[in-house]
C-alpha cells in the first residue's frame, strides 16, 4: 500500500525547519539558564554560550533562506550587517521597559551595571515608550474608572 502525502512547498518546508531551529535555540537558552552560560555541554563539548550562538545562527540562516524563497526579507536591516537597526533598538527598549515590571514584582534582580544599562535605554527611548503601560498602571486606570462610575 502506498501512502500519499500532502507535499510541502519549499517555503512551507523552510518554515517547518524554522520551527525546529527555534526549538533548538530555546533548548540552548534553557541549558544556559539551568547550568550557566559558561558551563560545558557534555554532548557537544562546547560552553552553553557557544551552542546558543550556533543555534541563533541556524535560525538566522533559515530566516534568510525563507527570504530568498519568498522574496521577503525577514531579517530586515540586520541582513545587511546592521547590528543596531531601528527594529532591534525598539525591541530592546520594549524588553527593558517590560522587565521593569519583573523588577517591581521582585522576580528580577539587577546589578549596578545592569541598572545603568536600563536607565540609558529607558532615557534614550522615553518618547517611544510613553505609550506603553505596566499592569499596575492599567489596573490603576481601571480602578479610577470604577470609582468614577460608582460616584454617578
Amino acid at each position: 500500500m502506498t501512502i500519499h502525502h500532502n507535499p510541502l512547498t519549499w517555503p512551507q518546508y523552510l518554515h517547518v525547519k524554522l520551527g525546529e531551529e527555534c526549538g533548538e535555540l530555546a533548548q540552548c537558552a534553557g541549558k544556559g539558564l539551568c547550568f550557566g552560560i559558561e558551563d560545558v555541554n557534555p554532548n557537544s563539548g562546547n560552553p552553553n554560550w557557544h551552542d546558543t550562538r550556533s543555534e541563533a545562527n541556524d535560525v538566522n540562516t533559515v530566516l534568510r533562506m525563507i527570504g530568498y524563497a519568498t522574496k521577503i526579507n525577514l531579517l530586515g536591516d540586520w541582513a545587511n550587517g546592521a547590528s543596531d537597526n531601528k527594529a532591534m533598538l525598539l525591541k530592546e527598549a520594549r524588553l527593558v521597559f517590560h522587565a521593569q515590571w519583573a523588577l517591581k514584582r521582585g522576580t528580577l534582580v539587577l546589578n549596578e551595571d545592569e541598572r545603568k544599562y536600563f536607565d540609558i535605554i529607558l532615557s534614550e527611548h522615553a518618547e517611544y515608550l510613553k505609550n506603553f503601560k505596566h499592569p499596575d498602571e492599567i489596573l490603576k486606570k481601571d480602578d479610577e474608572s470604577s470609582v468614577i462610575l460608582d460616584k454617578r
